[in-house]
């Protein structure tokens, strides 16, 4: 019988203990909820932070019916709940240039160069690429179709409820020993 080396040892080891298994089990789930996420977050972010504190603090029944206004009210212009929140129709080719499709692409970016890298005869040194490009396939459908319907990013700035401030020019800051004037 062949010696085997350490990392075989180690692997077969985690195999038996169920390690090596639970990635393989999480991918599919991973995969088929990553798409629903990026799509509900990215049509409905906008429309939340408009809501402030009324959706956080509404009831989950209540998030419900407002949630499917919003994703009804975006496609089609049609609220399905007329007591809550009324979504208008959006349609904005430029929101499909969005945070999960550059999450996406960099994720296929690494499923790329980490495949190339593996196939240099180095052997399998990038973990997980095929997985994590599948992934990365999903949050790009998600954001694509939920940034078209998403509403157009307003010019004027809105109060987030934070405190906003600027500092003018030729003032003076004085600190310790030091004063600084005109930023």
């Amino acid at each position: 019988m062949a010696r085997m080396s350490k990392r075989q040892r180690l692997a077969q080891a985690a195999k038996k203990r169920g390690l090596y298994n639970f990635g393989k089990k999480l991918y599919p789930i991973a995969k088929g909820v990553s798409a629903p996420v990026a799509f509900l977050d990215q049509i409905s972010a906008k429309h939340r932070e408009a809501m402030g504190t009324a959706y956080t603090q509404a009831p989950l029944l209540q998030k419900g019916k407002i949630l499917a206004n919003i994703v009804t009210g975006s496609f089609s212009g049609i609220n399905l709940f007329p007591n809550e929140y009324q979504a208008t129709q959006n349609i904005n080719p430029a929101g499909i240039f969005n945070k999960w499709t550059t999450g996406g692409l960099t994720m296929l970016g690494y499923k790329v160069i980490g495949s190339k890298v593996n196939q240099m005869g180095f052997g399998s040194i990038v973990p997980a690429t095929r997985e994590i490009g599948g992934i990365g396939k999903s949050f790009i459908a998600g954001g694509t179709v939920g940034g078209l319907f998403d509403p157009p990013a307003t010019t004027k700035p809105q109060n987030r409820g934070t405190a906003q401030y600027s500092i003018q020019q030729g003032t003076q800051m004085s600190s310790g020993d030091s004063t600084v004037s005109g930023l």
